[in-house]
C-alpha cells in the first residue's frame, strides 16, 4: 500500500469483498475513485447509507456494486 504522503497515488481502488466496515477514509486518501464490491445486499445497503449521507461530500467518488 502506498505511503500516506503519496496522496491519491492511484486513479481507482477496487475492494472486492469489502464487508460492512471498509476503511473508506483511508481509501479516499489513496485513490480518486473507490469501488466497494460485496455479495451481501445488507452490506451494500449499509454502505449506500454511509456514502449518500448529506455530510459525506468527500464520499462523492465512492461507488458500490453487488457482485
Amino acid at each position: 500500500m502506498p505511503k500516506q504522503n503519496q496522496i491519491r497515488a492511484v486513479h481507482t481502488l477496487i475492494h472486492i469483498g469489502c464487508g460492512a466496515n471498509p476503511n473508506i477514509d483511508e481509501y479516499i486518501s489513496l485513490a480518486e475513485h473507490v469501488w466497494l464490491i460485496d455479495a451481501d445486499t445488507e452490506v451494500l445497503d449499509k454502505l449506500e447509507e454511509i456514502i449518500q449521507a448529506p455530510e459525506s461530500e468527500s464520499y462523492r467518488n465512492i461507488h458500490t456494486r453487488l457482485a
